[in-house]
């Protein structure tokens, strides 16, 4: 409680209750784990909400009435909590993101996500913990003929998805793949046929199995090999 000294015309108030908390907070503030908790503060609560006014660009509530301002808030925390997931989620892999404003390409625990679309609707979507989309888009066509018991009778898509084992895939499974492969455009152009040195321009022999060269040396063939894929499939070269 309280206590109250007049002296002369001073007044002083001392409140042994509080000394005695002061006291106690002194001694956990000074010891070994209290330094550690003060340091830690400082990249704490101040350091997140620099983060959400700064990173995230929330100055002010845009809401009206305690009740929507604190709805609104928890949205903000929410997404917050969401993204320092992400960081922290064991399943999430290291992925190369796209460049952001200032052209800096960004390294973080990711997924990749697939959709498939119809008239812009999304018929189908698969999340996958692989960076690349190559070995993705097998399991992305099995995952929509699981869903809807029939499988797509034609697949369009860009060259990330171009490779032996998805052509092969969709060949024995009766799907039109219109999906395209590394150096298509650069094929549409004319001087790809005028570079002497591409093994797609280069005389081949299929009755004695021998490409010729630009100098008109023939090479012949030394031998095959193959590789394996993150799918287990083997290419043949």
């Amino acid at each position: 409680f309280p206590v109250t000294i007049r002296k002369g015309e001073r007044v002083i108030t001392f409140n042994k209750r509080l000394k005695q908390l002061k006291k106690n907070a002194k001694e956990l503030l000074l010891s070994e784990e209290g330094v550690r908790h003060r340091k830690k503060r400082a990249i704490e609560p101040e350091s997140v909400f620099g983060q959400i006014k700064s990173n995230n660009s929330f100055n002010r509530f845009t809401l009206k009435s305690l009740k929507k301002v604190h709805l609104e808030f928890g949205l903000i925390a929410l997404a917050h909590n969401f993204r320092k997931l992400a960081k922290t989620d064991e399943d999430a892999t290291f992925m190369r993101m796209k460049d952001d404003h200032m052209k800096n390409g960004q390294l973080k625990p990711g997924y990749n996500a697939q959709i498939s679309t119809s008239e812009q609707f999304i018929t189908n979507f698969t999340i996958t913990q692989t960076p690349g989309d190559t070995t993705t888009l097998i399991n992305h066509l099995e995952n929509f003929e699981q869903a809807y018991n029939v499988q797509s009778s034609t697949v369009v898509a860009d060259a990330g998805y171009g490779s032996e084992e998805n052509y092969a895939y969709m060949e024995s499974n009766g799907i039109d793949a219109f999906v395209k492969y590394n150096y298509f455009h650069k094929e549409q152009k004319r001087n790809f046929s005028k570079e002497i040195a591409n093994v797609e321009n280069l005389f081949y022999n299929e009755v004695e199995d021998f490409f010729m060269c630009p100098m008109g040396q023939r090479m012949g063939n030394i031998g095959t090999g193959n590789r394996k894929t993150a799918n287990g499939y083997r290419d043949w070269e």
